[in-house]
């Protein structure tokens, strides 16, 4: 092959698709340096450290790539692998206040952390925040729906929509 970067890339393409870790890491680390498989190449350094359960890594390697609010996503799901509700809250409500696109999913995934903790209070709590702030969204017709499984009275007109 001429050009050998590209050749390397590839390669690291190949064991990330076949999830062969160990090779696949060791590889990333050449590409990561070549600017022009940098970003790709730390998004699957990411995903293969995910595969490892390597959750702090992985957050490492997301924090490079230029793939927003994607990546802020995974780095939250892996603050919750690791135990670290508050950052994972904190790191979600980022992304709901940052990327208006996904704020009702980012806003229902923050209730289903409160859900998944026990915390049924704040669960409903989040639930009716997505009611009242993305009324017209999917998130909102399942917030609806988890409050009815819940047996929760629903407030306001807005929520007859």
């Amino acid at each position: 092959m001429k050009d050998q970067d590209f050749g390397r890339y590839r390669l690291l393409q190949y064991y990330h698709a076949a999830r062969r870790v160990k090779e696949g890491l060791e590889i990333a680390e050449d590409v990561v340096k070549m600017p022009n498989y940098a970003d790709n190449a730390y998004w699957m350094k990411a995903e293969l450290h995910e595969s490892a359960g390597q959750w702090a890594e992985a957050n490492e390697a997301y924090k490079i790539t230029n793939r927003e609010p994607e990546n802020l996503f995974r780095i939250a799901e892996n603050l919750l692998r690791l135990n670290q509700k508050n950052q994972a809250l904190a790191q979600l409500s980022e992304i709901e206040n940052f990327f208006a696109g996904v704020a009702p999913r980012a806003a229902l995934r923050i209730a289903y952390v409160h859900r998944d903790a026990s915390d049924e209070p704040n669960f409903i709590s989040a639930l009716h925040a997505i009611m009242d702030k993305y009324p017209r969204s999917g998130e909102s017709n399942t917030a609806h729906i988890e409050l009815e499984h819940l047996g929760v009275a629903m407030r306001g007109a807005e929520d007859a929509e």
